[in-house]
């Protein structure tokens, strides 16, 4: 998902899809942590918000390209 404006369409596809884990890199402010709600709203325990791992950065391709090296916390996330 690149904008809010798709979450609809994404919420339909990961529901079609039966996805089981949903880890999120949504940006550090307002707009992207009430997009996190939404996701936790809909999806529950299946939702992992990582944005705090890459703060104080607004967001991930900021943190990266100031050479930030985010650790994410992978947890119980199923094996290919």
């Amino acid at each position: 998902m690149n904008a809010l404006s798709s979450y609809q369409r994404s919420k339909s596809y990961i529901e079609e899809q039966g996805y089981t884990r949903i880890d999120l890199f949504l940006d550090n402010n307002a707009p992207g942590q009430e997009a996190a709600q939404v996701f936790v709203d809909d999806f529950g325990d299946a939702v992992f918000n990582h944005s705090s791992s890459f703060a104080p950065h607004t967001d991930l391709n900021d943190a990266l390209r100031a050479g930030f090296r985010p650790r994410f916390d992978t947890g119980s996330m199923p094996q290919p």
